[in-house]
Parts: structure tokens; C-alpha cells; sequence
């Protein structure tokens, strides 16, 4: 853990549902703005940016009890609420010889969706913000909205790299893949003295427009 997430906040609210976040922003931002009080949004923990996750001195709005994972019934999207790990969703998912474009690390909190999101899947299927299907979000009102292509679709793409700007993301839902036969990732090492026939064989391996 870095130590930028390492901070003091002076209270911690913990949300067990989307109702609780809306009713505390709702309740809060006024309080908030009159008194230039401080807050955080934290899911699981991945941002190493200062203040990104956690507050010295301010609230803490933790997304920690918001743990659900749905994978509707032709499996072609899979709800997930923001307290999640990554390997929480792939282990919920596996069974079902399902996933979706995550990070490559267990314990990485499901914020990284409103960041970018690098998978063993990017190659094929692009970035993990790509494969958000849509945002169940509060914002600073307290309103609970749903963001997809068409409906609020300029909140939609700013959510898509925005991180935690734009209000309170308390569930993704996210296309699912199917993976029959398992999926396996890692990462393999090669001595320098390697590189040029590692290089040749990049070269080779790559198809170029004819």
C-alpha cells in the first residue's frame, strides 16, 4: 500500500446501499460547502493519488459494504457494486465460465472503471472503461442516476476516466465475456541477453497490411 492512502479522516460514513449514499450527499452537501469540509470517496482502494481515496481531517465515504455481484440471466452483463475487489468479481464469475475486462490484480478496488483499466483482455477488447455498460451514480444533490449512451450520455463518457469528480458511483454494470475453457495470466521474465531474438520474434509474430 502506498503511503499517499495512508491518511486520518475525522469520521467515516459507511453506506450499505445506493438509498444510504443519496440520503448522506443529499443531507451533506450543503453542511459540506458552508463549512469548506473536507471528503473522500473510497470502494475497495486503488488510487495512490493523495485525497483520491481517503481524507485527513475530513468524511470518508466508504463504499466498503456495497458488495454485490449480479450476473443477469443470459449472462451477457454482470451488476457490481462499488466495494468490491477484482478478484472478488472474477471469483463470483469463474463458475460460470464468465468474466469481464478487470485489472490484473486481486486485491485492486472496482474504481479503476472510472479510470482506465488495463486486462489481460485489452488487446481484444479494449480498456476496462470501455466495457462499462453503464454507471449507477449520486450526485451532489443526492440524486441517483443511471448513466448509458442514452440517457445523461455526457456524464456517461465523463464518468469514462473522471475517476471520483463527478459524484458517487455506487454500482457498475459491465459486459461479460464468456471464457470457456479458463483464462490464464501472468507474467514471464527474460534476461537481456535475450532481447534481440525476443525483438526478431515480436517482429515476426505481428501482421503487417500488405
Amino acid at each position: 500500500m502506498s503511503s499517499t492512502c495512508v491518511l486520518d479522516p475525522t469520521c467515516i460514513f459507511q453506506p450499505n446501499s445506493t438509498a444510504d449514499v443519496s440520503a448522506d450527499v443529499s443531507a451533506a452537501g450543503a453542511l459540506f460547502n458552508q463549512h469548506g469540509c473536507t471528503f473522500s470517496i473510497k470502494g475497495r482502494g486503488h488510487s495512490t493519488v493523495p485525497g483520491a481515496a481517503n481524507v485527513n481531517d475530513g468524511v470518508l465515504i466508504n463504499l466498503r459494504n456495497m458488495d454485490n455481484i449480479t450476473l443477469n440471466q443470459n449472462q451477457s452483463n454482470v451488476v457490481v457494486g462499488s466495494g468490491n475487489s477484482l478478484g472478488d468479481v472474477y471469483r463470483a464469475l469463474d463458475p460460470y465460465n464468465v468474466s469481464v475486462v478487470n485489472d490484473r490484480y486481486d486485491s485492486v478496488g472496482i474504481g479503476l472503471m472510472v479510470g482506465a483499466g488495463l486486462s489481460f483482455f485489452n488487446n481484444r477488447d479494449g480498456l476496462a472503461i470501455d466495457n462499462v455498460e453503464s454507471y449507477e451514480v449520486v450526485i451532489a444533490n443526492g440524486t441517483v442516476l443511471r448513466t448509458i449512451l442514452s440517457s445523461h450520455p455526457d456524464l456517461h463518457w465523463a464518468l469514462k476516466g473522471g475517476n471520483n469528480n463527478f459524484g458517487v458511483v455506487t454500482h457498475y454494470t459491465l459486459r461479460a465475456l464468456k471464457t470457456p475453457g479458463g483464462v490464464y495470466g501472468g507474467l514471464v521474465t527474460y534476461p537481456e541477453s535475450s532481447l534481440d531474438q525476443i525483438n526478431d520474434v515480436i517482429y515476426d509474430s505481428i501482421p503487417r497490411a500488405q
